[in-house]
């Protein structure tokens, strides 16, 4: 069972992606946190394209209400590297896995680390910081 959860979503609280996720989504729903910052009418109205724009605006969020980010995973051109971003405008921690530095189809966690990132071989590397 979760302690402390907050899930952050980049569609209304009335709609699962993907649909898999519906009981987990619930659960944070009703016993925890389930924040959204997408209006259920704009939604339901936009063209399906531009809907991915609400996940840029999730990763914002995620930053803002995170005392750190850790990366697990994420390809040169990932939603994740908004987040990565944000961390650094907002002053917070940002901790990437060593997998993606070793990974030579990447680019960015290098530039990054240079940044300030904590390159994480260990859960220690994020425990010592926090």
């Amino acid at each position: 069972m979760m302690e402390k959860t907050i899930g952050v979503i980049g569609t209304p609280i009335n709609d699962y992606y993907p649909e898999e996720n519906k009981e987990l989504q619930d659960e944070i729903a009703e016993n925890f946190l389930l924040i959204s910052q997408v209006p259920f009418y704009k939604y339901a109205t936009e063209l399906f394209p531009h809907r991915k724009f609400h996940f840029p605006r999730r990763n914002k969020i995620m930053a803002s209400i995170s005392e750190a980010t850790v990366i697990v995973e994420a390809g040169d051109t990932s939603g994740s590297l908004i987040q990565v971003r944000e961390c650094f405008n907002q002053g917070k921690k940002l901790f990437i896995l060593d997998s993606c530095f070793q990974n030579p189809k990447i680019k960015w966690p290098a530039k990054h680390e240079e940044k300030g990132a904590i390159r994480v071989k260990s859960t220690k590397d994020i425990l010592k910081f926090l």
